[in-house]
């Protein structure tokens, strides 16, 4: 299988920030703007930006779908706009892409690796967005411990950095997590955060913060889960995904484009991409890391970060021996040396975050086909997962276009 890389240096989900920055006259510490081939001619003249973020929306699925029904929404703005595709960051998941939208940082720098993370100081692996221990039946949280979300994070937010520079940002977000975990941790210092219900009263909140911050210079970022959640449960190919996306933009169009006065249009630059795609992954194709007793003998720690990109801490020193037995004896998996992988690259570039080392482990196994690796005895009942480096799960969609053209 093909793999792809992220292009840290000007193509991927890290380089928004500072092109967001750039289009409205500020300037940003961390990951530089994007090739400036991609938004230049598109952002003249824009005063303010309007950033959606569709979890789990791949490029590749976008662009079928378009390519499908000429008249669906995305392919009559891609027509008005532009139309292209970056990269996700490594692992393409949402809690390490996120984090690098938030803070214009690769993940070598702001040291959130994955959905769950080998907390060293705790001793413990914890779930990353609600900070609770895995196989938690006590209900327990880090922050109990004394962790504090707000701190987890050791480099600024760009909501942190934009505010000398007079541009403000607002998030707008499923209202559950306004106030998560997560959430605390990457949305420092914003103006205002927004929390919506559905689909159809984010877009109504949407239009009414435009207006609020009419004459201001302000991003609107906004994050939409469903596609996600619904590709998790039945499949990215199966049918509810498409079916969700097409309410997605019906609302999109009637609840707000259609309702947008000119003063709310005025210097407004739309800006439509994603956090990583999915692939398939048939729950008989897990790899149940307890049920192999020669693989759970050699790991020191159970598998950690994503089931697609696992990071595995090996009892003295037994490398090799771990990565025969998932490149030949199970044979659906790549293992890259983690010190290795983090010298080439494929973590950014940059000061690696307290404790990254001790987060990647020895080996990362990433995935090919439909496999991916979990660590319980229960098979398990996601149709669909991301986090490896195949091109439907690296490649998002850009998606931009001037709501005053």
């Amino acid at each position: 299988m093909e793999f792809i890389w992220p292009q840290y240096e000007g193509g991927s989900i890290v380089n928004l920030p500072a092109t967001m920055a750039a289009i409205l006259g500020a300037g940003l510490e961390g990951a530089p703007p994007l090739e400036p081939s991609l938004w230049k001619d598109i952002a003249r003249g824009t005063e303010r930006i309007v950033a959606i973020l569709m979890d789990a929306v791949g490029y590749l699925a976008l662009q079928r779908l378009m390519e499908k029904d000429p008249s669906f929404l995305f392919a009559r703005l891609a027509r008005e706009g532009s139309f292209s595709s970056i990269t996700s960051v490594f692992p393409s998941t949402t809690v390490a892409a996120l984090a690098s939208f938030w803070t214009a940082r690769p993940p070598v720098e702001h040291g959130l690796t994955g959905y769950t993370i080998y907390f060293k100081d705790f001793g413990v692996v914890a779930n990353a967005l609600t900070l609770a221990p895995m196989r938690n039946e006590r209900g327990e949280s880090l922050e109990k411990w004394g962790l504090e979300p707000e701190k987890l994070v050791p480099v600024p937010s760009f909501p942190q950095l934009l505010n000398p520079w007079g541009v403000k940002v607002v998030v707008l977000i499923h209202r559950e997590f306004v106030k998560s975990p997560f959430s605390r941790a990457l949305h420092r210092e914003v103006a205002e955060a927004v929390g919506f219900l559905t689909t159809s009263e984010m877009w109504i909140i949407l239009r009414h913060l435009l207006r609020k911050y009419a004459g201001e210079k302000v991003i609107v970022s906004v994050y939409w889960g469903l596609v996600d959640a619904l590709a998790h449960l039945y499949g990215p190919g199966d049918e509810t995904w498409e079916a969700e996306l097409r309410n997605f933009a019906f609302s999109m169009e009637h609840d707000f484009l259609e309702r947008l006065e000119p003063q709310d249009r005025k210097g407004t630059l739309l800006m439509i991409f994603s956090d990583h795609g999915q692939v398939q992954t048939r729950p008989e194709k897990a790899i149940l890391a307890m049920k192999h007793p020669e693989l759970w003998e050699l790991l020191a720690l159970p598998p950690t970060g994503e089931s697609r990109a696992s990071y595995l801490h090996v009892r003295d020193g037994r490398k090799e021996q771990v990565r025969a037995y998932l490149e030949e004896k199970i044979g659906s998996f790549t293992v890259l040396d983690s010190r290795e992988a983090l010298e080439k690259g494929l973590f950014g570039r940059g000061n690696p975050a307290p404790d990254f080392y001790s987060r990647i482990g020895d080996l990362i196994a990433i995935a090919r086909g439909e496999e991916h690796l979990v660590w319980g005895y229960e098979e398990p009942r996601l149709k669909g997962r991301h986090g490896g480096l195949s091109p439907e799960e690296m490649l998002v969609p850009l998606l931009m276009v001037r709501l005053d053209g």
